[in-house]
């Protein structure tokens, strides 16, 4: 239909006799908007019947028919309540699981015990407050706190009474001095890493009655001594020294003479600028109990003298790790034997009594590892010593060095098993592989990683074979059965830079032949190596039927 001015008006656009007014309209849109609330109030119920049926639906399945004790047991095996304080996660991973349904969330936000272990990042007041109410009124709370806000730390220290684990990274000073001013019956493990060494941590033993755990990093950690007689672990990282209550400057050796009961002990970056001075005649420390020793970050004659006058059980494993303080022009600058003490067989017995022990030369790491079992196969005690230098980058390539410190640090010890990781390339380090094999008599397993080909391996395996037969020769000039480590029975040459050539082989089986003449052939040779090299088809074809002769089992292994 058109219209008086031209336009086209379509049939369903013609208002109806009955909208005449704006009025109408008004109404007639009052109306639908009316219509609309009733479906809504419609729609919301069905939503409302909908989870009613689904929760009625859920309520049948078997999982809910579990008594709530057990499914609090699944939610607190999956928030890991056994762990420590110190290994809190940021986020409680387990409150995922209440969003599985209504029933789940009811049990879960209604037992305290899982809001009792949580931590805090940040300044988070909500969240805080939100787990210490979901936490009730009893039971003991371990609580980590991360660059919290003060108010944070006033309101966990009104829960002092509850306090079982307590960490508090970069706390505000004043407000942290409140908190351990605090009694706290029941704390067994403590952590705070400050920002600077300004902060000090007083504590003292009324107020920490059962405190086992003392883990203190870039703080003046407390000068009462009696503090540390009840600890089980103790953990000092870059921590400022204070006067103790006598005037005089605190002592590491004091604090540690009274932890007769310590099974962990960690110190880092510490003895540099306090060193420790025993008095002459000053007894030994002796640590009976002490499990695991970790000394880090220091310098080699700082490790030294601070081990000195301990004296560990054979079950301690011992990590030692220091550098220099300056850029290293030459190798023999420093070596692994000058962080052990000269008295090194009565502090660390493991020393004497490894069975196992592994040399690694690579990038800026040079370590030594060694451990012991017992005649059962328990693991009896280990030891890691290892050095590291920003400067030296290249220590691969002293492989001479570190096979004659490996004898250094571990002459007279029954070493049975041997891997050795580095630049196997030099020929010059055949004379120090005979000197290993002479220092350790009873292998039966040697193990090679790293780069280039064990040539000198075998050479030097053959060298003191030569050197055992000239000296065991009877007075006809013949040669005895003797021959240099009689018990190796294996040989892994392992690593995707391991090489293999014919000058390898036969050296391999000049050695082997020797061997099987004197009664001591090996009963397995794995060469596990690089499928890009392509002469390994041609070595194997020309010498296995040799090998097969000279070893009960020889197995070729490439790396994908």
């Amino acid at each position: 239909m058109d219209t008086s001015d031209g336009t086209r008006l379509e049939v369903d656009e013609v208002p109806s006799p009955q909208f005449r007014t704006q009025a109408d309209i008004a109404e007639r849109l009052d109306r639908i908007q009316s219509k609309r609330k009733d479906l809504e109030h419609v729609l919301r119920a069905l939503d409302a019947e909908e989870i009613r049926l689904r929760r009625l639906w859920n309520s049948f399945l078997p999982v809910n028919d579990l008594p709530i004790e057990l499914l609090v047991k699944v939610f607190q095996l999956d928030a890991g309540d056994t762990e420590p304080v110190r290994r809190l996660p940021a986020y409680m991973r387990w409150v995922r699981l209440i969003l599985v349904c209504t029933y789940w969330r009811e049990v879960a936000c209604a037992t305290p015990t899982l809001w009792s272990a949580f931590a805090v990042a940040g300044s988070a007041p909500a969240r805080l407050d939100l787990c210490l109410a979901r936490s009730g009124t009893t039971g003991a709370l371990h609580i980590s706190l991360t660059s919290p806000s003060p108010d944070m730390v006033e309101q966990v220290a009104t829960h002092s009474e509850r306090l079982q684990a307590v960490s508090i990274y970069h706390p505000p000073p004043m407000s942290l001095s409140h908190l351990l001013e605090r009694p706290m019956p029941i704390l067994h493990e403590l952590i705070v890493t400050g920002i600077d060494k300004t902060l000090h941590v007083r504590v003292t033993p009324t107020h920490y009655p059962v405190l086992r755990s003392l883990d203190l990093c870039n703080v003046t950690i407390p000068p009462d001594y009696s503090i540390y007689i009840g600890l089980r672990r103790l953990s000092l990282s870059a921590c400022g020294l204070t006067l103790t209550t006598n005037g005089g400057q605190m002592v590491l050796f004091d604090a540690l003479r009274v932890t007769t009961r310590l099974e962990s002990l960690s110190i880092s970056k510490m003895l540099r600028a306090f060193p420790q001075v025993i008095a002459p005649g000053a007894p030994p420390i002796v640590l009976p109990y002490l499990s695991e020793l970790a000394v880090l970050d220091e310098l080699p004659e700082d490790v030294s003298a601070f081990l000195a006058p301990l004296r560990l059980s054979p079950q301690c494993s011992v990590t030692l790790r220091a550098g220099p303080n300056h850029v290293l022009e030459e190798w023999e600058e420093v070596i692994m034997s000058d962080m052990l003490p000269r008295n090194r067989a009565e502090v660390l017995p493991t020393l004497s009594s490894a069975s196992a022990v592994e040399l690694i030369m690579k990038d800026r790491d040079f370590a030594l590892r060694g451990s012991s079992a017992a005649a059962s196969g328990e693991d009896r005690g280990s030891i890691e010593c290892s050095l590291i230098s920003r400067s030296l980058n290249r220590w691969e390539i002293f492989l001479e060095v570190g096979l004659r410190e490996l004898i250094e640090v571990f002459r007279g010890a029954p070493v049975k098993q041997l891997r050795v990781t580095g630049d196997h390339r030099m020929e010059s380090a055949r004379s120090c592989w005979s000197e290993v094999f002479e220092a350790f008599p009873m292998l039966d397993t040697v193990e090679l990683s790293g780069w280039g080909a064990g040539t000198p391996m075998w050479i030097g395996l053959d060298m003191a074979s030569g050197e055992h037969l000239s000296q065991d020769s009877d007075d006809e000039g013949g040669e005895q059965a003797s021959i240099a480590c009689p018990g190796l029975r294996t040989v892994v040459v392992d690593g995707r830079s391991m090489m293999t050539s014919a000058k390898f082989f036969e050296a391999m089986l000049e050695c082997l032949r020797r061997r099987v003449g004197h009664a001591a052939p090996l009963e397995t040779l794995r060469l596990k190596l690089s499928p890009k090299q392509k002469e390994l088809e041609e070595l194997k074809a020309r010498y296995s039927p040799y090998l097969q002769g000279l070893v009960g089992n020889v197995s070729y292994e490439l790396y994908e």
